[in-house]
């Protein structure tokens, strides 16, 4: 339902999300946080002085301070926000982010959609189909969702304007033919994507409920196919990691994530048979043994 002059492919959202902040001459921006680095490092690298407005682990990471949020959006010039938010999971609700838009028609908003298809009733709660806007601009990678990350394909949806404005500063020749030959095939794997988000949200909810019941690691609710964890049994995450290791898993790491640095990790959901082998590796550490 996107018209082809909203729409501007890219080689992944990566290059895209180095573009926008590079065309728009930023000033100021805020990035909710924690995040994906590169909203930081592209918004840097142009020039931009980064605001932070921090999720707080104690609300489970959910932003639920607008009014600190509204507040920090006068003194920027625009936002970065992923939705469902990497690492976290957390998702800002789509009527939100609407409201916020058009109260600051002066601010662009960067939307990261990377993991939406994930989310239940996706179509209903992505702003990948609203209303184009000249403020708004919604990324998605389609290597998340269909597990193609090697074809690195992505593409920024926004106002017409903005297309054309972002056309006129991107390098050529950045989306190869196989990604474009895949993505025209895309449109025929709705058994897929059906079957996909059935199998997420299974075993999303399974894995969830289980490691709350292990002891010495919290767990965070989350919107995409990821999990977002804490470590508490020991004072060093490294611990962890090197059980986990000797068990032929692995994790995320998230201590280099700002605001993440006390132990916290991330678990990929995958197939019931993976996902049960980590959760036996989960709930096998022992100081004594690991």
């Amino acid at each position: 339902g996107v018209p082809p002059q909203a729409c501007l492919p890219g080689n992944g959202s990566t290059e895209l999300i180095y573009l926008i902040p590079r065309v728009f001459s930023l000033s100021k921006v805020l990035v909710i946080t924690p995040c994906y680095n590169d909203y930081l490092r592209a918004s840097i690298l142009s020039g931009a002085q980064v605001i932070t407005f921090s999720l707080q682990e104690e609300n489970g990471f959910v932003l639920d301070e607008l009014d600190g949020l509204i507040q920090a959006l006068y003194n920027v010039d625009g936002m970065w926000i992923g939705r469902p938010n990497n690492p976290t999971g957390t998702l800002v609700t789509r009527d939100i982010m609407l409201q916020l838009v058009e109260a600051f028609p002066e601010k662009l908003f960067v939307v990261d959609e990377a993991f939406i298809q994930f989310v239940s009733e996706w179509e209903e709660e992505s702003l990948l189909c609203s209303l184009p806007r000249p403020n708004l601009l919604v990324l998605h990678s389609l290597t998340k969702f269909y597990a193609i990350a090697g074809l690195r394909l992505g593409a920024v949806i926004s106002h017409p304007s903005v297309i054309e404005r972002l056309k006129e500063h991107k390098e050529p020749w950045t989306v190869n033919g196989v990604a474009l030959a895949v993505a025209s095939l895309l449109l025929e794997c709705s058994p897929y994507e059906a079957r996909t988000r059935e199998i997420v949200s299974r075993e999303l909810t399974a894995m969830q409920k289980a490691i709350d019941a292990i002891d010495g690691i919290r767990v965070y609710d989350s919107k995409a196919n990821f999990l977002l964890c804490k470590w508490e049994k020991t004072q060093d995450l490294d611990d962890l990691m090197a059980h986990l290791l000797r068990h032929a898993c692995y994790v995320r790491d998230c201590r280099n994530f700002p605001g993440l640095e006390n132990n916290f990790f991330r678990i990929g959901v995958r197939n019931e048979e993976d996902n049960r082998c980590l959760l036996e590796a989960l709930a096998r550490w022992n100081p004594f043994t690991s």
